[in-house]
């Protein structure tokens, strides 16, 4: 029998695992451990209770009580039903009813206040606009000349006064529906 050897290789360093994922095992078993521990109370604790529950409800008095004012309880109801209830949905079914006619009409209230708003604030500036005083002022006074055959020459002075906007215009004491105008054509 001959023996062979092999060739001999140089194998790779191990590789080094960190420690928290030789922990990780640990861990999951551990939490699992917990987590059924847990449901496992858990699950006596709530037939206990209902065992408990099943006990009082058996002995408490309340269902006696609920049977005798069961009556109470009835006509309560029916007077909330009446009073209460009914009216609501009546008014509820008119506010569904008349919501668009409401809407349309709270438009036309908020569209009515912002066109009067904005006639008053242009009506303003327009008046404003008018009592200003011009750069140059219109002459105030006219003088007419009359020339006769001879040699007098009359003349005549006249007043003028601005004219206002809404108010009648007057010339020296006088109306202007009443007689002269002071208005040149």
């Amino acid at each position: 029998m001959t023996q062979t050897t092999l060739p001999t290789t140089k194998s790779a360093p191990p590789v080094q695992v960190p420690a928290i994922q030789s922990l990780y095992p640990y861990v999951v078993a551990t939490l699992s451990v917990i987590a059924g521990a847990g449901m496992a109370l858990y699950r006596l604790l709530m037939q206990l209770g209902s065992k408990a529950l099943q006990a009082i409800i058996l002995f408490s008095p309340l269902p006696l009580l609920f049977y005798l004012l069961s009556p109470i309880f009835v006509l309560c109801n029916i007077l909330l039903e009446l009073l209460v209830l009914t009216p609501m949905r009546i008014v509820q079914y008119f506010a569904n009813a008349l919501y668009p006619l409401y809407v349309f009409c709270g438009v036309a209230c908020i569209i009515g206040c912002f066109l009067g708003w904005l006639a008053n604030f242009i009506s303003n500036a327009l008046v404003k606009s008018m009592r200003r005083q011009p750069v140059s002022s219109p002459p105030t006074t006219i003088t007419t000349t009359t020339m006769t055959t001879g040699p007098e020459i009359k003349k005549e002075e006249t007043r003028l006064r601005p004219l206002r906007l809404g108010m009648k215009a007057r010339k020296e004491g006088e109306l202007v529906g009443g007689g002269k105008s002071n208005v040149l054509l």
